[in-house]
Parts: structure tokens; C-alpha cells; sequence
């Protein structure tokens, strides 16, 4: 029988691989339901070591991760809008920018434009 302590160890160890899995496969039609399947957990068993392990619920890691990317390629590439969020796993143009407009208080589009001057 597994002690506290070990438990512990293997739920970091499972977390760990959904983080791995989030940040190899972001650009994937992924959600909770398949990370908390990938590490052969219940959805709610996951979210629960989750929370206690990152801080925060894997959606919204999730998210947070795919928002990081989309600015890092809006900084460092020219791709065009339209190929940036299906590229950082968001199928709707809409959803994409009302999430980006909420952690970087401007749309996309005038975000770029305000980073276009500066070199990376």
C-alpha cells in the first residue's frame, strides 16, 4: 500500500504529465475531460490535484498557455490573426479575441499594432 507521501509524488507525476501533454498538444482540440483521461483520472479527481498542485484549474491553465503562445507569435512572427488562433488550438475568432481582450485589456489587432515598433 502506497504511503501518503508517495501518493503525493504520484499525483505530481500525473499533473506533471497533463502539463506536458498541454504544453506538446495546445494547438489540439484538448479539454479537461481528455487530460484527466490521458493521466487515468475522474475529471473531477484531476481538477481537484490540479488546483492543488499549479494553483489554478486546468481550463484555465490551459487558456493561459494558449494566450501566451498567440502573443508570442503575434511578437515574433507576421502571421495574420486568422492563422494564429487556430494555430494555438481556439476554433473561434470571437472567443479568441474577447479572451485576449480580458488578460491584455486590448484586441489582438491593436495589441500587434502596439508592439509593432518594438524589437523583440
Amino acid at each position: 500500500m502506497a504511503t501518503q507521501s508517495q501518493r503525493g509524488r504520484e499525483s505530481d507525476v500525473r499533473i506533471q504529465r497533463a502539463i506536458d501533454l498541454i504544453t506538446a498538444d495546445y494547438s489540439q482540440p484538448l479539454d479537461v475531460m481528455d487530460l484527466a483521461q490521458a493521466v487515468g483520472l475522474s475529471v473531477s479527481y484531476f481538477s481537484h490535484l490540479f488546483r492543488n498542485n499549479v494553483g489554478i484549474s486546468p481550463a484555465k491553465f490551459l487558456q493561459d498557455f494558449r494566450m501566451r503562445e498567440a502573443e508570442h507569435l503575434m511578437t515574433t512572427t507576421t502571421l495574420p490573426l486568422n492563422a494564429i488562433f487556430p494555430r494555438v488550438g481556439v476554433t473561434d475568432r470571437s472567443h479568441f479575441v474577447r479572451k485576449f481582450r480580458q488578460i491584455h485589456g486590448l484586441a489582438p489587432s491593436i495589441y500587434r499594432a502596439g508592439r509593432a515598433g518594438k524589437k523583440l
